[in-house]
């Protein structure tokens, strides 16, 4: 350990960003048990920039709400706002605008980048809460604007050393360099991001989601809990705010986990493009409200079918190795134990290779790593349904040739035009013969060696 931090002995030595003047007058004022409205309103008015500000988020709360549009910063509309989200929004804005007060001596980091993207997680966050209710839109933007503070301050402490590391790996994975920050200063970045908030008064619950935002799955919370649910708006918020910044080639690359991040939260490909593109608007217009550096960027796409296919083949090389045997990779998704064990030993018995799943999220991860020919999966989960999983596999290359079929106990004929509309193949009751088996496989043989091109899909029953 070449540079052990004490957060103590660093927060006193002043080295770390901090609110000061206006903000951190309005900031003890909200601390107040008792604090006058009134007094408070007049404090944030003694600053144009912050008053812009509020007023832009006090719009965007309800913007469905057929009230007046907010033109001044009034009780009424720190009422609507919430004095926590006051209190947390002008700790945020107070880092932003003290940014040029940061020492760039950390030559690997850049300053103005990691402002602009934060920017862009925070109005992500903002979008994202406002197509599921897991938090009020202001609390949102504040955790995506500091979520990522603990590398600001590991570059303005250890400007040295932490310079290095980023050159030494570069070309790593995130948790490569977690794991390096953690040997070198003893805590890492996500350490020192849960030390700040903390020390801000932030509520446990977005503390804790700030802290697992980059790995969701490690958290281990219950997937259809808030923590969860929190948790991952903001890993999709911190997927969106790197593709507001990325280049064209890197948005094709970046769009895939995107589109998984989003399906986990129930979104669909189509809403989570729309999503994206409100995201490129609401950073461009609070760029200019923080006076952050933000990008001209055309509309993001889903990419077409033709496109997808000549990007499969681009990337062949990645990709599992085509079989030319007959025998196919098979995924089974299904919360009954007992039948995913029966089909994998019936599958296993033919020469296939089996994977299994108990929840969608689950089967997604799988089939983005292993590609399956086959996807077999029960049609309702409580992450993630069976025609979002398709619709979301089927906008990534490779997957134009892979056969879905749904195993349900409904005969319900919505539910057969929703899975024929996601691209599902076949759609099968519960309990089903041995023979509907043997159907599936010649089938997704067919569609594989594109012998059935042109021919209508086969349902089996």
């Amino acid at each position: 350990m070449s540079n052990p931090i004490n957060f103590a002995e660093l927060k006193a030595s002043g080295i770390l960003p901090s609110p000061e003047g206006v903000a951190l007058r309005i900031i003890r004022l909200c601390e107040q048990d008792n604090v006058s409205l009134a007094e408070l309103a007049r404090t944030i008015q003694a600053d144009a920039g912050l008053v812009g500000r509020i007023i832009k988020i006090a719009n965007t709360v309800d913007p469905n709400s057929k009230r007046r549009p907010v033109a001044s910063v009034t009780t009424a509309t720190l009422i609507t706002i919430g004095i926590n989200a006051i209190r947390q929004m002008t700790l945020a804005f107070s880092l932003i605008s003290n940014r040029k007060n940061q020492k760039n001596g950390c030559e690997g980091f850049n300053y103005l980048e990691f402002w602009s993207q934060s920017t862009a997680m925070a109005s992500a966050a903002m979008v994202i809460g406002g197509r599921i209710s897991v938090a009020q839109l202001p609390e949102l933007f504040t955790c995506g604007l500091i979520a990522e503070i603990g590398r600001l301050c590991l570059a303005s402490a250890c400007p040295t050393e932490y310079s290095k590391l980023l050159r030494q790996f570069a070309d790593r994975s995130p948790e490569q360099l977690l794991q390096a920050e953690s040997e070198c200063f003893g805590m890492n970045r996500r350490d020192l991001t849960l030390e700040m908030m903390t020390d801000w008064g932030f509520p446990q619950l977005f503390i804790d989601c700030v802290f697992h935002h980059e790995n969701p799955e490690h958290s281990r919370y219950a997937p259809d809990s808030r923590l969860s649910k929190l948790t991952h708006t903001l890993h999709l918020a911190s997927l969106l705010g790197r593709i507001c910044l990325a280049t064209e080639p890197q948005r094709a690359e970046q769009l895939p986990a995107i589109l998984h991040s989003a399906a986990t939260l129930g979104l669909s490909p189509e809403t989570t493009i729309d999503i994206a593109n409100q995201t490129l608007q609401e950073w461009r217009t609070w760029g200019q409200l923080l006076g952050v550096e933000t990008r001209e960027r055309a509309p993001i796409q889903l990419p077409d079918r033709n496109e997808a296919d000549i990007d499969s083949q681009k990337n062949a090389s990645t990709e599992p190795a085509p079989d030319n045997t007959g025998k196919m990779r098979i995924l089974v998704i299904d919360q009954d134990k007992a039948l995913t064990f029966m089909l994998n030993k019936l599958f296993s018995a033919g020469g296939h290779t089996v994977y299994t799943a108990q929840s969608g999220s689950a089967g997604l991860d799988i089939a983005l790593e292993q590609q399956p020919h086959i996807i077999i999966t029960e049609w309702v989960f409580h992450d993630l349904d069976a025609a979002t999983l398709c619709r979301t596999l089927r906008t990534i290359p490779g997957f134009d040739k892979s056969y879905f079929v749904v195993l349900t106990a409904s005969d319900a004929e919505k539910t057969k035009t929703q899975a024929r509309q996601a691209g599902i193949d076949a759609y099968i009751h519960k309990p089903f013969s041995p023979k509907v088996l043997s159907d599936i496989l010649l089938a997704a043989q067919r569609k594989r060696t594109g012998e059935s091109a042109g021919q209508p899909r086969r349902k089996a029953s």
